[in-house]
């Protein structure tokens, strides 16, 4: 049952890795916002743009429901820096490598602010999600520790007070927390969610009530910003309070989406063997220096503004872009172990 649940899981992050880039090419991209784009291009890319916007929060959401069981296995260094080396690794790598091909190429300028902010990607916070991502990996094993420690009860009311400052308050409240769906709240309220959906504190529902719920929640977001948009002088705004991340129409995506592929049956493994190179189509595509540049002059999406190609040009790229990441990352580490191979044999022999 664990390996089914691994697997579907897998596949999910390949779905919610398509969804990011494709808020990218039409965000970085500019389709939904230039003047020169067609009504049917502006509708079409709304549209897509809702679909995927809980993407995001489903990534969070999985670390909750796979978070350690450590049960009185005491914290120390090693066991809290695990996993989080590796992918500190190759955040760097990938931060530095991009900074120096979008020089190379043009695409960007270089500068001193931009060098160091290419091999210090953390404290330069080269991408939030990942700055984000790597305190919550840190934390992992206290937070697992944490959710061991508290009844289904209390970790109920914990969830509820998350929901309440992270999604309620920090959204239609004063924002005193300055929480935009992007920050450090909102992460441990998708990571408690998570967790408490592995616990069952959080209901599950099987994927047919997770599709319908899926489409309900995206068509009550779309028409959310066409009543705003149609009121004077609201209060709401539909970019700022109904599309953030912490909004509760998007994390209620988020949970239709995550409980889908947690009832879908997955048998094949192919998933798997790539998931660890998916976060690469992310580190290269929405590095600093390339977000600007890159959807305008290696992927020419105003190009198709007004043509009734954009839909074809929109899957075509982000397919090519996720799988173009997938492949860079895969074959390089299989490389980088060859050379480390060939390494270690000249190694032996010169001992000899």
């Amino acid at each position: 049952m664990k390996r089914e649940r691994d697997l579907n899981m897998d596949l999910m992050r390949f779905v919610c890795m398509f969804m990011v880039i494709s808020l990218h090419y039409f965000g970085e991209g500019g389709g939904t916002a230039s003047p020169d784009a067609s009504s049917f291009n502006v509708l079409f890319g709304s549209l897509i743009v809702v679909f995927c916007r809980g993407a995001v929060n489903c990534f969070f959401m999985n670390t909750g429901y796979f978070l350690p069981a450590l049960k009185e296995q005491k914290i120390n260094l090693r066991n809290s820096f695990t996993g989080v080396k590796k992918l500190y690794v190759q955040v760097w790598c990938y931060s530095f490598f991009v900074f120096s091909i979008a020089i190379l190429m043009g695409l960007s300028q270089f500068s001193i602010s931009g060098f160091l902010r290419a091999i210090f990607p953390c404290l330069g916070n080269q991408y939030w999600f990942i700055t984000v991502y790597l305190l919550i990996a840190l934390l992992k094993p206290f937070l697992a520790k944490l959710g061991e420690s508290l009844s289904n009860q209390e970790l109920k009311i914990g969830l509820a007070i998350l929901f309440a400052f992270d999604v309620i308050q920090a959204v239609y409240g004063v924002n005193v927390f300055n929480e935009q769906g992007n920050g450090f709240l909102h992460a441990v309220t998708m990571v408690a969610f998570g967790y408490s959906l592995r616990r069952g504190v959080v209901r599950s529902i099987n994927k047919w009530q997770a599709i319908l719920l899926y489409f309900i929640a995206c068509i009550a977001l779309r028409g959310s910003g066409i009543i705003i948009n149609r009121i004077p002088m609201s209060p709401i705004s539909y970019w700022e309070n109904m599309m953030v991340y912490n909004s509760p129409l998007v994390v209620l995506i988020a949970y239709a989406v995550f409980c889908f592929f947690s009832d879908v049956k997955v048998k094949t493994t192919i998933f798997s063997k790539f998931s660890g190179s998916v976060l690469a189509a992310y580190l290269i595509q929405d590095h600093s220096t390339m977000r600007e540049n890159f959807w305008r002059d290696i992927v020419h999406c105003d190009s198709f503004y007004s043509s009734t190609l954009m839909p074809l040009h929109y899957l075509v790229s982000v397919a090519l872009i996720l799988v173009g990441g997938i492949c860079i990352d895969y074959f390089s580490k299989r490389i980088l172990i060859v050379l480390h191979i060939i390494y270690l044999r000249r190694r032996c022999e010169n001992e000899k």
